[in-house]
């Protein structure tokens, strides 16, 4: 049977992320594949959670790049964001894990969340986000409301197809400058 090594890794990482202490068993079984094609694929619990600390590593940087290219449409450059978070849901969502700052070294998470502000500070500038907030509470807000809508996707009360567009809604018409 041939795998799609990224979808089996999302899955991997979800069923990781909703129990860290699962074992390898549990893990082949929320897969879909036999313990033994997963021990072939990842050999171990600890590499396959390396190769997934990689991933998350690979996605924040992903954001970043993003974050810190020229954009001259300001709201399109949000939309990009916000997709980027949403394509990614399954490792943005360690951002809530306990062990995520264990998992990710501090200064790569402080590169993150310094390029987000910066971000919200330029949205500020320009008249289309409230200075109501600083931009470190901008960065806190959008954090909180794309994890936190990530997380009622997967508990079904929100669908993908919509996500997107209620952060955005969220983001620019709950806390626009009026």
């Amino acid at each position: 049977m041939a795998f799609d090594r990224a979808e089996l890794l999302d899955r991997l990482a979800m069923a990781l992320m909703a129990n860290p202490g699962s074992t390898m068993q549990e893990l082949a079984d929320s897969a879909g594949i036999s313990k033994a094609s997963l021990h072939r694929i990842y050999s171990t619990k600890e590499k396959l959670q390396a190769i997934i600390v990689e991933r998350v590593r690979q996605v924040f940087a992903e954001i970043r790049q993003a974050i810190r290219k020229p954009h001259e449409d300001y709201r399109e450059a949000l939309r990009e964001l916000v997709a980027i978070h949403c394509r990614n849901s399954t490792y943005v969502l360690f951002v809530g894990r306990d062990d995520f700052f264990v998992m990710i070294p501090a200064q790569e998470w402080d590169a993150y969340y310094s390029d987000l502000e910066a971000f919200f500070r330029e949205g500020q500038e320009r008249g289309i986000l409230t200075l109501d907030f600083s931009a470190g509470v901008m960065g806190d807000i959008f954090i909180s409301l794309v994890t936190g809508l990530l997380e009622c996707c997967l508990w079904g009360h929100l669908t993908e197809r919509v996500r997107e567009r209620t952060i955005l809604r969220a983001l620019l018409g709950g806390i626009r400058k009026q």
